[in-house]
């Protein structure tokens, strides 16, 4: 929920019987906001609850909606209708960036005195041509169709009573701003915590990898030795020699008797 610092009032999203949770609420100035999540073709109400006393006698809290920057007139029996106006009507596109949005300016007012209105007279003007839309309405979902019938006929009263309010002075307006979107998007975003992530799952290659970044760490570790460290460390990766292969040949007894001597070569015979 919502609440209206200083004015005892707490406002809520009720959709279908169940409030939604509102997300990221800030309050900044006049203004509060926070996140809602929608969903499509689901109807939604204000629902607004008092948390303190009742307003002092001859005052009141007056709520003005806007909805998609559209102010909302007060009364059950207004309805969500199509509005068309012509760039010549309405050249400012600022209402583009309240598109997605809910807002209450809340003012404390007091009472003047009452009024009284009456309902004008219904004339039937003929025939019903559809009314020029522009092409932001048309694109919008702003479709009007000529194929409607009417329902039953529903009586209204011609004249009804109101309050004539003044807004009390200094009082400044509270502006609660309600943004909506798909859950999905809310959790692309980072506006709404999504589920956590499954672990990872090691596959072979994987694991490999993870094996082979782990023996080049523990070389990388071996940078950092002494020199007598990196020459152990040497010793200790590098292969074990193989032994050499005895390729000599002892030599064959020589026989004297059977030897021929040079000239000028002794021969000496020991007994």
């Amino acid at each position: 929920m919502v609440r209206a610092p200083g004015t005892g009032f707490e406002f809520r999203i009720l959709c279908e019987g169940e409030y939604l949770p509102e997300h990221s609420v800030v309050a900044e100035g006049d203004k509060i906001t926070c996140w809602v999540a929608s969903k499509e073709g689901k109807a939604f109400k204000i629902d607004m609850a008092s948390e303190s006393a009742p307003d002092p006698p001859g005052t009141m809290l007056r709520a003005v909606v806007y909805f998609n920057g559209s102010e909302k007139p007060a009364g059950a029996y207004n309805k969500e209708a199509s509005r068309g106006k012509s760039d010549d009507t309405q050249p400012s596109e600022d209402w583009v960036t309240s598109v997605g949005t809910i807002r209450l300016r809340l003012n404390h007012v007091y009472k003047v005195g009452p009024g009284f209105y009456e309902a004008p007279p219904a004339v039937s003007q003929g025939a019903i041509t559809p009314p020029a839309l522009n092409e932001r309405s048309n694109k919008g979902g702003g479709h009007i169709s000529t194929d409607t019938s009417l329902g039953a006929e529903l009586g209204v009263s011609k004249a009804g009573a109101r309050h004539r309010v003044d807004v009390i002075p200094n009082t400044p307006s509270l502006n609660i701003i309600f943004h909506y979107a798909p859950e999905e998007l809310l959790i692309a975003r980072g506006i709404i915590p999504g589920l956590p992530s499954p672990p990872p799952v090691i596959e072979p290659a994987t694991w490999n990898a993870a094996v082979k970044r782990e023996r080049e760490e523990t070389d990388n570790d071996a940078s950092a030795l002494t020199d007598e460290e990196t020459d152990a460390y040497a010793r200790l990766k590098a292969p074990a020699k193989k032994r050499a292969k005895n390729t000599s040949v002892r030599p064959e007894p020589t026989d004297i008797s059977t030897r021929i001597f040079d000239k000028g070569e002794s021969m000496d015979i020991c007994d």
